[in-house]
This record gives C-alpha cells, structure tokens and sequence, in this order.
C-alpha cells in the first residue's frame, strides 16, 4: 500500500501533487466491485483483508488468552500459530493479486 502506482507517478509528475499514495487492490486500480459490507476487490487481490486480520488479532488473541487462562496455555499458542498461518495465507493471496474468497461471491 506504500508504493505508488504507475498512474499516480504519471498523474503527480504532470501536477506536482500526490494527493493519493498508493493503493489496496493488487492487480487492478482501486475500485470495482466489493464483498458487500467490506468493499474487499471481488475480482483482484486486497491489502485490506490482511490488515483486517492483522489488526484484530491484537483484540481477538488477548481476548482468548483472558478467557482461557491459566486452563490451556498450549490452545492459545496454537490459536496465536494459526491465526498468524492465516494471515500469511491472507497476505500472500492478495499480493499474488488473487481475491480473498476466490470469486465465491
């Protein structure tokens, strides 16, 4: 999401402005159609959906951890493990510019 595209370059070298940096869709501009109530790219891969599960996991992980504990010490480690195992899958998905369910919806 740091790098500009190849039209944001093109559009800030004719105005000397950059007022938009980057982009979330990979293999597509921004934009077109969404899963409905996210707005994650249907048809190209999206940054956000690994950022979404990135983000929430600092909430859902202590939040486990909480209702667990000290019961299942080795869950919650296998839960952090699995969750970060998704979201490397999430985030390779998306640069490979792949939607996040496949085209299902």
């Amino acid at each position: 999401m740091t790098q500009p595209t190849s039209e944001q370059l093109g559009q800030a070298r004719l105005t000397q402005q950059m007022p938009i940096f980057g982009a979330h869709t990979v293999g597509a501009p921004d934009g077109g159609p969404g899963i409905p109530g996210t707005g994650w790219s249907r048809e190209h891969g999206d940054l956000r959906v690994p950022h979404f599960f990135g983000l929430h996991a600092m909430q859902f992980l202590p939040l486990l951890a909480w209702l667990w504990k000290p019961k299942r010490p080795r869950a919650i480690i296998a839960a952090g493990a699995a969750y970060a195992a998704f979201f490397l899958m999430a985030l390779v998905q998306a640069l490979a510019g792949r939607p996040f369910l496949g085209g299902l919806l």
